[in-house]
């Protein structure tokens, strides 16, 4: 699989981890939306395209690990707003992805390790 379809997963009630393995290289429109027991998700480092509303409302989400760079405007909207995320070292300290973190819909009070 290389890819996770448009609202493959949403509303699935028993979910509360995402490994998105290193194969997969998109993530559709509300693939996880409301998923309300995701804690966890793992982005795969060749995922290239993460759509809008791919992990929206998935209140309990607090800790999101970046194998990769991709993420898109609003793909985490609704979610909680203390959550910690997980990048590559070169990514640390980079302005601009925290900026598209923000955009994904991130709140400002995101802690990046």
């Amino acid at each position: 699989m290389t890819s996770i379809s448009a609202n493959a997963f949403k509303n699935a009630t028993k979910l509360t981890s995402v490994s998105i393995g290193d194969n997969v290289t998109s993530i559709g429109k509300n693939a996880f939306a409301n998923c309300k027991g995701i804690t966890s998700v793992t982005i795969g480092k060749k995922v290239k395209t993460i759509d809008a509303s791919a992990f929206f409302n998935c209140k309990k989400l607090n800790k999101v690990t970046f194998k990769g760079t991709a993420v898109k405007t609003m793909a985490f909207k609704g979610t909680k707003k203390n959550i910690t995320v997980s990048v590559p070292k070169k990514l640390k300290k980079n302005k601009s992805f925290k900026k598209k973190l923000k955009n994904a819909g991130m709140n400002k009070n995101l802690k990046i390790k």
